[in-house]
């Protein structure tokens, strides 16, 4: 599943800056970056669309606390074809000067130099206590920026279309460094990026998708099954298989890792020791065609299999569909299940008394129906994201691609957990800033068409006067923050309700858009082509025990209750 935001713009409320920004100038190495919002979040008017392409001029005050002589001047340079603005501004010297003795006076009233009374010692050596004169000037240089950035910003003509989180300073650290002297004016500039204008290759309202259904009711029923089967699993015991070979619908222990044959570069997430393997399911739960790989193994044996995974919309990343894959498995132990019999009494020991078989199947043929229902929404979803991607013609700034990035990297880590393949401390070591560039840097391509989508939504919403309900909204955040506590458990930590909610927001305003489209455009859905049933199936229980509770499938984001450990050892008769 595709992650897709709309992008987020500038104008409302400045928030409250978390950090200075003098901490950000001195922990960059190459570039100065702000480390919190400069331009808030909000939505442009149709009066702001068209951005202005000369240069512009004008003056404003740095702030009133200071109340300078001169005043910070500052120029505004819209650059052709890219959608970003430079910013230039020049903060006079005699307000560098006056900010120079604010942080003179600060540390000499701070810092206890031996032989000197507080607040008495002399400049020279003062300055060598607390580092030299290039920290002093690092600190000048970044509470003049504090001071004047947001005011400046926020005046600026172009600042009513400006991309949340995109302004960061041009300059290198080493270069600000050598150009500054508190004696003369301080200029710098700062890049921010601006939504661009979004022309419309061919009419929303006249587009064409199809897709094939998700299922049907073959499918639908023999899914069931594998349902059912899931079920009675649950309380069976497992024997260990010691005189013949594995078979499908085995339980095996092993130890597995899976590579690019063409290459040898390794499967994400491919590598298990010790895995607790059901052969049924394991195409869907874990590897497409390892079951198979493996059928005849036995304690103890090794074995090498090519596999060539399903060219299928369900491959994740999507490019590794159709490709080969050479795995390698060492199984440690077999075992089969000892079923008990699918009846009523077994149906009234898992839902309550009174529940029958023909209850159990009622609800599972329920819940298939609907998440075939969802899995075919989603096909269609994915087509009209693709369909308008291609129908428009706009330029993404780099500062939406790297917040689609992070986006979908995050989901795609929550959805990692979802589905037991990681744990929440692994989820936090890969969500490195050298593993988020890594991921943006492979998907660009597909993350500019999500933007590109993104903004054709947005047009979209403004054109048509769509807009989620405020309940719709409340609802969907506390859902949103349950899951969010689910997963996070007891490792603590502040959710940002604010930002959590602005990201139910923009899925709301794409839902809204999605339904328009498919509401008033040209959609076929086919039935699905002639292919054997699958033969495992995502687990959904009745939800009255416990024991119906652990099958239901985990919402987006929460981590699944899985059963830990090895099976127990019941040697067969």
């Amino acid at each position: 599943m595709r992650v897709l935001q709309a992008p987020a713009n500038a104008i409302g409320t400045i928030g409250a800056r978390s950090q200075p920004i003098a901490k950000a100038i001195s922990n960059m190495p190459q570039q100065v970056a702000f480390r919190t919002k400069v331009f808030p979040r909000g939505t442009p008017s149709p009066a702001h669309r068209q951005a202005s392409r000369s240069l512009r001029q004008l003056t404003i005050r740095a702030g009133a606390s200071s109340a300078p002589a001169r005043e910070v001047t500052t120029s505004e340079e819209v650059i052709p074809g890219d959608s970003s603005v430079r910013l230039t501004v020049t903060v006079p010297s005699d307000q560098c000067k006056k900010m120079y003795r604010r942080v003179i006076n600060h540390w000499n009233n701070k810092v206890a130099i031996p032989g000197y009374r507080k607040g008495n010692a002399p400049e020279s050596v003062l300055i060598d206590q607390i580092g030299g004169i290039q920290a002093i000037y690092n600190t000048v240089m970044a509470d003049l920026m504090e001071e004047v950035l947001e005011s400046a910003l926020e005046n600026t003509p172009s600042s009513a279309r400006a991309i949340s989180d995109s302004e960061r300073v041009e300059q290198t650290r080493e270069e600000l460094e050598a150009s500054f002297d508190p004696n003369k004016d301080f200029t710098f500039t700062v890049l921010f990026d601006t939504l661009p204008t979004v022309l419309w290759k061919t009419p929303y309202n006249s587009l064409t998708v199809a897709v094939e259904a998700a299922s049907d009711a073959a499918r639908d029923a023999a899914t069931v099954e594998a349902k059912l089967r899931a079920l009675l699993k649950e309380g069976a015991q497992l024997r260990i298989v010691a005189d013949r070979g594995l078979e499908i619908g085995d339980v095996a222990i092993i130890d597995t890792s899976s590579s690019v044959k063409s290459t040898g570069e390794a499967i994400p997430f491919s590598e298990r020791k010790g895995m607790q393997l059901d052969t049924e399911t394991a195409d869907e739960a874990f590897l497409p065609g390892v079951a198979a790989a493996m059928v005849g193994m036995k304690p103890g044996d090794e074995r090498e299999a090519t596999i060539t995974l399903p060219d299928s919309e369900d491959i994740t990343p999507k490019q590794l569909r159709g490709v080969e894959a050479l795995v390698k498995i060492k199984v440690s132990e077999v075992f089969k299940h000892d079923l008990p019999e699918a009846n009523d009494a077994w149906a009234a020991q898992l839902m309550g008394p009174g529940s029958t078989l023909a209850d159990i199947k009622t609800r599972l043929t329920e819940n298939t129906a609907a998440e075939s229902e969802d899995a075919t929404r989603q096909r269609l979803a994915d087509a009209f994201t693709d369909a308008v991607a291609a129908a428009v013609e706009v330029t993404i700034p780099e500062s939406l691609i790297q917040e689609a990035g992070q986006n979908q990297y995050t989901n795609e880590l929550n959805g990692l957990m979802t589905k037991g393949l990681i744990t929440y401390e692994q989820a936090e070591q890969l969500a490195s800033p050298q593993m988020l560039a890594s991921y943006i840097s492979k998907k660009k391509d597909e993350l500019v068409g999500l933007q590109k989508a993104a903004l054709g939504f947005a047009d979209i919403l403004e054109k048509e006067g769509l807009a989620p309900s405020e309940a719709d909204i409340e609802r969907e955040l506390a859902t949103a923050l349950e899951n969010i506590a689910e997963v996070q458990g007891k490792k603590g930590g502040d959710i940002n309700v604010d930002s959590v909610k602005e990201q139910v927001t923009k899925g709301l305003e794409t839902q809204a858009a999605m339904d328009w489209l498919v509401n008033n455009c040209n959609v076929t859905i086919s039935a699905p082509d002639a292919a054997p049933a699958p033969a495992a199936a995502k687990k959904a229980a009745p939800k009255k025990t416990a024991a119906a509770k652990a099958e239901a499938p985990a919402a987006d984001g929460e981590a699944p209750k899985k059963k830990r450990g090895r099976p127990k050892k019941n040697p067969e008769a």
